[in-house]
């Protein structure tokens, strides 16, 4: 498998020399890399128990390993505020040790990423709500319009990408028990991804492709909401009674995609109206 990362990361590398980013290609990359932290748990917690899928989560969980650092090394050869810098040179260090907890093939390395996550995101996210402020300032999108529905829904939708990996990985780790369920916590994400959503549905009228995607994820995110009812309301996760957690695995891919589906989006719409 480390074979596989090194010629794979090598070839990725080929690919981003020399390229120039732009404040929102780094909003985009940096959001990337939020997702990832909580993918690759996911995937990493998902394989390691469910049998029948691993090899699935597995090829995910060595794709994400190496668009991470992709990401890493072209957000690194930006040209930063200094403060910005050493938020990537942070996140460079984390990773070291994040990165050898995901490909280690124990049970209790499980237990740690399922421990460590939170701060990778925690310090993606800053870099993210950071760069987010070098565009508010310089009208560079996704605030290149006065449409503020629209920068809050940008920014949902990117925040669903996350929050949808994030879901599936608490919900993996409950069900195997690699970590009690807290209810309060899980209610919480519950909860983000229902802000994010009704965020987006705010400018579902807006244009006809908006709707369409816009659409897709309201239809999935109120599947996943039935399939956890019992389960929110009486706070406990059962291995007999509960969704699979390879059902909510699925969810949580296909809200990724229709995400990432209406985000393209938004980007292509708002290139032809400005």
């Amino acid at each position: 498998m480390k074979k596989i990362l090194s010629i794979l990361f090598f070839l990725g590398i080929i690919s981003y020399a020399q390229q120039k980013i732009t404040i929102p290609q780094a909003i985009n990359i940096i959001s990337k890399q939020t997702m990832l932290s909580q993918r690759m748990a996911k995937d990493k917690i998902y394989k390691s128990n469910a049998n029948d899928e691993n090899e699935s989560a597995q090829r995910s969980l060595i794709s994400s390993v190496v668009q991470f650092e992709n990401n890493l090394s072209s957000l690194k050869g930006m040209s930063l505020p200094d403060n910005l810098k050493k938020e990537i040179t942070h996140i460079e260090l984390i990773w070291i040790g994040y990165k050898e907890k995901i490909m280690e093939e124990d049970s209790e390395s499980n237990k740690e990423v399922f421990l460590y996550n939170n701060v990778v995101m925690s310090v993606c996210e800053n870099v993210f709500i950071k760069l987010l402020k070098i565009a508010k300032k310089s009208n560079s999108y996704p605030y290149n319009t006065k449409d503020l529905k629209f920068s809050n829904a940008y920014i949902a939708t990117n925040n669903l990408k996350y929050t949808t990996q994030r879901l599936a990985l608490y919900y993996t780790a409950y069900f195997y028990k690699i970590s009690k369920y807290d209810n309060t916590v899980f209610e919480s994400i519950v909860s983000n991804i229902e802000d994010q959503v009704t965020s987006i549905l705010e400018i579902k009228e807006k244009n006809t492709e908006y709707a369409e995607n816009t659409e897709s994820i309201n239809s999935e995110w109120k599947n996943i909401k039935t399939l956890l009812n019992n389960v929110r309301q009486k706070k406990f996760i059962s291995v007999h009674t509960s969704p699979k957690p390879e059902i909510i695995y699925d969810g949580s891919n296909k809200l990724l995609k229709y995400s990432d589906l209406l985000g393209r989006t938004y980007k292509a719409v708002n290139e032809i109206n400005n």
